[in-house]
């Protein structure tokens, strides 16, 4: 069916970087700003992972308006996106609440154009499910925008186990007499 999964993101096969946040890719896939991570603590805040060992980490920045330097970012979805899910959470003894949003671009990253808005105010694994339906050849990326008080390893947003569907088939009538 044309709204099968196109791509899946679980992390599983990105090597770790537990020291420092940076900018990585693994088939057509982009992090920046972010760590490959396990379950364990950073800076004395425990981190867990969805599902088997690895996670991904969006920084650890008090307050940040834009997603210019946080995020995840799919390949290019030369079908278009129909419907994007992904598993989120918070540190997991964190006590602070993380925002993110999901964003598109048509030209390669030169301009974002926000679809969503959210919060990870749980330290617990919530999933996440937009559909946005757009037949554009595009990009979308999953950034984190701010977050409310806490100290240094607690401000991360732990993204997990992310899920790309085609949008579904166009369907288009015609009277021809």
């Amino acid at each position: 069916s044309n709204s099968e999964t196109f791509f899946f993101q679980d992390f599983e096969a990105w090597p770790r970087n537990t020291n420092y946040y940076g900018a990585f890719t693994n088939n057509q896939w982009e992090v920046s700003g972010g760590m490959i991570r396990g379950t364990g603590t950073l800076f004395g805040i425990a981190h867990k992972v969805r599902s088997v060992t690895n996670m991904c980490s969006l920084n650890d920045t008090n307050f940040v308006t834009t997603p210019t330097n946080y995020w995840i970012r799919t390949p290019l979805l030369t079908n278009g996106l129909g419907t994007i899910s992904f598993w989120l959470s918070r540190a997991a003894t964190a006590t602070n609440i993380q925002y993110f949003v999901l964003q598109t671009s048509t030209n390669g990253g030169l301009n974002w154009q926000n679809r969503a808005n959210g919060v990870a105010s749980s330290t617990n694994y919530i999933q996440i499910s937009y559909t946005i339906n757009d037949y554009n050849s595009l990009f979308a990326r999953i950034g984190k925008t701010n977050a409310t008080g806490g100290t240094a390893g607690s401000r991360y947003v732990n993204v997990d186990d992310i899920s790309v569907t085609n949008p579904p088939a166009r369907v288009l009538f015609s009277n021809t007499g």
